[in-house]
């Protein structure tokens, strides 16, 4: 219960900014799709629909990146000075903390759909569908190809597969994206090579020190 309360104080504000940063991309993301959304009669509109979701989805990923990706370059400072335990998890469990309003609105909207041939499931239904698709509007393009809740299905583990991946990428000092030349970054990269180096010497020694000992045994 402690760690658990550590971690959301910890990481709790860079939930509340990817959750920001769904909502915008949300918004972005419908506006994409609307315009196809009553147009799409011909393979050439159906496929540019899908084809805009899947731009909408990489945009999706790449703002959730931007956020996630210097949270494991500082973790990954302080575990190469051993400060810190590797946890290769951590970037999966904030996203998986961000991605709770979606797993709760779309299978309620996935529930309600399922029984939507029933008369007390057409109301909610209805709601639920209309505030899904305001939610998840960066994933409606795709729609195109598959159905909707199919979508509505693998969106919130989207939010969850971003936020891992990006988190990894950043303990690995692995970028995707070029950036300008920073002073105070390129002395942090700096600082955690030469923290590896020695973190790795001492390891280093240590085993020899181990070996040494066992011969005097």
């Amino acid at each position: 219960m402690k760690k658990l309360k550590e971690f959301f104080s910890e990481n709790g504000y860079i939930a509340v900014k990817m959750l920001i940063v769904h909502i915008a991309i949300s918004i972005f993301g419908l506006m994409i799709y609307l315009p196809f959304d009553e147009i799409k009669t011909n393979p050439t509109e159906h496929l540019l629909c899908g084809l805009f979701g899947v731009f909408s989805i990489v945009f999706y990923f790449f703002m959730i990146y931007d956020k996630i990706w210097d949270v494991g370059a500082k973790d990954s400072m302080r575990i190469s000075g051993g400060k810190s335990a590797v946890k290769p998890w951590k970037g999966f469990l904030i996203g998986l903390v961000a991605a709770i309003p979606d797993f709760i609105l779309c299978y309620i909207y996935i529930f309600f759909w399922y029984f939507q041939s029933y008369e007390w499931a057409a109301s909610p239904g209805v709601i639920f569908s209309f505030i899904a698709v305001l939610w998840e509007g960066m994933f409606m393009g795709i729609t195109a190809w598959l159905d909707a809740p199919i979508v509505f299905a693998i969106a919130p583990f989207c939010t969850v597969l971003f936020s891992g991946v990006s988190y990894v990428l950043g303990t690995k000092d692995i970028r995707l994206l070029p950036i300008a030349d920073n002073p105070e970054e390129a002395e942090r990269r700096r600082e955690a090579k030469e923290n590896k180096k020695k973190l790795k010497a001492e390891r280093k020694a240590k085993r020899l020190e181990d070996d040494d000992e066992d011969e005097l045994i």
